[in-house]
């Protein structure tokens, strides 16, 4: 795709092979994906802004644009487009923040152990939401303690002072106590909103 890519306006190509062309600036690397992923990272770091990390088995999109439509009517926001919460499409939302968006909101899927936690250690959320925890991809995660092992590996890459949002009427996530940063449940049952510092 690299030719199209450069006729499309492309000033360099980044490939795991070099193009038929060497007169044009490109770059080669072991795997485009894990590039793309690196240099989300790296900024995610320099810009700085306030992200929120949204997953769960169901609802994340709902659940991330009625965040989003919220705080956009006092901060600056920037929201995933659609349902781009994969691999590549979260770093893909990293690269459209801008200096001036002061909240990202975040939609991150996974489907297997271990891509939570490459997603939360590109994300780096501030904050955190997960909506339940249900019988998805369990040919990969087993039973519904997979799924919530799965998802909770958002809290990995978390920042310290970062404040997680549970379902409380979810009957895993109101077990999830051991974590250091504190949490908030939210649900139908008043009861459950407490901190796990009060828990």
């Amino acid at each position: 795709f690299n030719e199209d890519a450069y006729a499309g306006g492309a000033l360099c190509c980044m490939s795991e092979n070099a193009p038929q062309r060497e007169d044009r600036p490109y770059l080669v690397v072991d795997s485009c994906l894990q590039a793309v992923k690196d240099m989300a990272i790296l900024y995610r770091e320099i810009l700085g802004t306030k992200l929120i990390g949204i997953t769960g088995s169901v609802g994340k999109t709902s659940t991330k644009e009625m965040i989003a439509s919220v705080l956009s009517e006092h901060y600056h926001t920037l929201k995933t487009q659609g349902n781009f919460n994969n691999e590549l499409g979260v770093p893909l939302t990293i690269f459209r923040l801008r200096k001036e968006h002061e909240i990202g909101i975040i939609e991150m899927g996974i489907s297997d152990f271990g891509e939570m936690t490459r997603l939360s250690q590109i994300v780096k959320p501030d904050a955190c939401v997960i909506t339940n925890v249900g019988p998805c991809h369990l040919e990969n995660l087993g039973d519904l303690d997979g799924v919530l092992r799965a998802k909770t590996e958002i809290f990995s890459h978390m920042k310290p002072e970062g404040c997680i949002y549970l379902n409380g009427d979810d009957e895993k996530l109101i077990t999830v106590k051991e974590t250091t940063q504190s949490i908030t449940f939210f649900g139908e049952d008043t009861t459950s909103s407490i901190t796990a510092r009060e828990i």
